[in-house]
């Protein structure tokens, strides 16, 4: 299934979608604590308990997709780019990837591409070891 931009596997065992869910509460933390935010303020804005706000960030509740826009609105993340970043699908994995690389000069970009595939040619034959 397509997911504002983020393929999701069926029912990608429950164990994908709590990682799922664990990760967005946790990136969403980890922009309201860049911003400044406490959880007490954010929550008036969004409209909840501060104890909800604390579960949906802890990812012991999952966020509604209202909720979700709301929340990536008010801390100015794109929420595809949010999605991007927690999703488990290689190829979702790749475009996060290829994002943070944009506003890199081409010498730093060649950089982190070597480094990348390096490391991906290491961790390969280092498995067929085992």
């Amino acid at each position: 299934m397509l997911f504002a931009g983020v393929t999701v596997g069926k029912g990608a065992k429950q164990r994908n979608g709590r990682a799922l869910i664990d990760g967005i509460g946790q990136r969403l933390a980890d922009r309201r604590r860049a911003l400044g935010l406490t959880q007490a303020v954010l929550a008036e804005k969004i409209g909840v308990a501060e104890e909800t706000m604390s579960r949906m960030e802890s990812g012991k509740v999952a966020i509604s997709l209202e909720r979700l826009a709301k929340f990536c609105d008010l801390l100015d993340y794109p929420i595809e780019e949010l999605l991007l970043q927690v999703s488990e699908n290689p190829e979702d994995e790749a475009r996060a990837l290829i994002r943070s690389l944009k506003d890199l000069p081409q010498p730093e970009r060649a950089l982190v591409v070597n480094n990348a595939l390096n490391l991906a040619s290491l961790l390969r034959k280092g498995q067929h070891r085992r």
